[in-house]
């Protein structure tokens, strides 16, 4: 009788055990969270651990949801828009380097890697950073700020960019 007791409080436990997070970066997703998603269903699926931010970028309302993911905060942030009179996700700043794509590039991953990954990237920059874009994933790596007075941040392209430079942020489209 007590093995019997003991296996169902095993099962009881076990079951009510959250689910494994999802770190998968893919076209258009990152884990639970998807461009295009209405922002409440999101706001539901991660169980109200999201902090709503207004950027105020170029003085005007910027509604960004930081979310909590697997214990850590900030670790996605969901930039919000309007769509068809609802709120959506409209982009996902991946911050956290537990996420990741099929390749396994990451935040902290290098120039280099993402090279060897998916071949030839396009240069993307603007407001301070330069970026390495990977169309396919519909994907935009940050290489950085410290772009002002670089060499990197001239360059037409990315093959002056050492492969050393680190990925500080993705951008999910």
């Amino acid at each position: 009788m007590m093995k019997m007791i003991a296996t169902v409080m095993f099962l009881v436990t076990a079951s009510a055990e959250a689910p494994a997070a999802d770190f998968t970066l893919e076209l258009h997703r990152a884990g639970i969270v998807r461009v295009g998603e209405n922002v409440d269903v999101l706001y539901r699926a991660v169980n109200g651990q999201a902090q709503l931010v207004d950027l105020k970028a170029e003085g005007d309302f910027t509604p960004l949801l930081k979310l909590t993911i697997d214990g850590r905060s900030d670790a996605l942030r969901a930039y919000i828009g309007a769509n068809e009179r609802q709120l959506i996700v409209r982009g996902i700043d991946v911050r956290d380097p537990r996420f990741r794509t099929a390749a396994g590039i990451h935040v902290g991953s290098t120039l280099g890697e993402l090279r060897k990954a998916y071949g030839l990237l396009e240069k993307t920059g603007g407001e301070g950073t330069v970026g390495a874009r990977v169309e396919s994933l519909s994907m935009t790596f940050d290489l950085g700020g410290d772009v002002y007075g670089n060499d990197r941040y001239r360059a037409r392209d990315l093959s002056d960019v050492p492969d050393d430079v680190p990925i500080v942020g993705i951008w999910l489209n």
